[in-house]
């Protein structure tokens, strides 16, 4: 795997707060106009302007007319809405004989899966077969794996979530396990490692 960042993973990691906050807005509660954006995250009608233009800029984000028949005098809104598929992201579950991966669109739809059994229980050996899984997920994606923007891996255990390193996991049998860098030493881009609970 290379690193295949875009803009729009540059863009997602120095946007603004506001421009965040109309992001994140979009893709929790799905298509609004600039008004209901605002009304929403109570950010003025010009910061939400200016939030969403490079959004729209890099095809985050798109613009569409609201259907005519709302009823409502006047111009039909135009809405903003996320691009599902601008962006993947995949999701790791390591169990004690299998990993489980997925591939999602923003929406968390999901694109693709590979499960693969897991032999040996040691860290390395697991981040091998992470590896080999975030490679099968791109296999199967094909071009759309170009979009990768992050992984996200689930372990049983005491995890520390800025270093990545699994602590304890009694059912891994780990302590002090440097997963977080083994991966990211390999995937082209950012992983968090997290507790499964």
């Amino acid at each position: 795997m290379t690193d295949t960042r875009t803009p729009r993973e540059d863009l997602l990691r120095s946007q603004s707060a506001a421009a965040t906050r109309v992001f994140m807005t979009l893709l929790t509660l799905g298509p609004a106009s600039r008004v209901d954006i605002a009304r929403l995250t109570g950010l003025s009608a010009a910061a939400v302007t200016k939030a969403v233009t490079p959004l729209l800029a890099v095809d985050l984000v798109r613009e569409h007319s609201e259907s005519p028949s709302t009823g409502h005098p006047g111009r039909p809104a135009t809405l903003i809405a996320v691009v599902p598929d601008s962006l993947v992201t995949f999701g790791i579950k390591v169990n004690p004989d299998e990993i489980i991966a997925v591939a999602t669109d923003l929406t968390t739809q999901v694109l693709a899966t590979s499960h693969l059994p897991l032999a040996r229980h040691d860290v390395a050996s697991t981040a091998d077969a992470i590896i080999t899984a975030c490679t099968n997920l791109s296999t199967r994606l094909g071009e759309r794996a170009r979009r990768l923007a992050s992984i996200g891996v689930a372990v049983s255990g005491d995890v520390d979530s800025v270093t990545g390193e699994v602590r304890t996991s009694a059912l891994m049998g780990w302590m002090g396990a440097p997963l977080g860098t083994l991966l990211a030493d390999r995937l082209p881009v950012p992983v968090v490692v997290e507790n499964d609970v």
